[in-house]
């Protein structure tokens, strides 16, 4: 006959060894959560990008207030500078 371990040691590791696979598991599943994230925010940052294209085709060289919309013109200062 070979020997075993008593019952409650095997319940303890069985217990021990489920809670274990259980943070693997949901490890994996965060992992996959945050490779999904990063994608959504790379394609959010491409449409950023994009549309400040579209500002600078329309506004030139311009710094935008996100609060307010207010257009502050970099090309209109620098040639007020020179001009002074």
């Amino acid at each position: 006959m070979s020997k075993k371990i008593t019952e409650q040691e095997l319940e303890k590791l069985q217990g021990l060894v489920q809670g274990l696979n259980k943070i693997v598991t949901d490890l994996g599943l965060l992992e996959t959560q945050k490779h999904s994230i990063l994608h959504s925010f790379s394609d959010a940052d491409a449409k950023l990008n994009e549309f400040k294209l579209e500002l600078n085709e329309t506004y030139g060289d311009a710094s935008i207030n996100i609060s307010t919309g207010e257009i502050d013109d970099k090309d209109q200062e620098l040639r007020a500078r020179l001009d002074d």
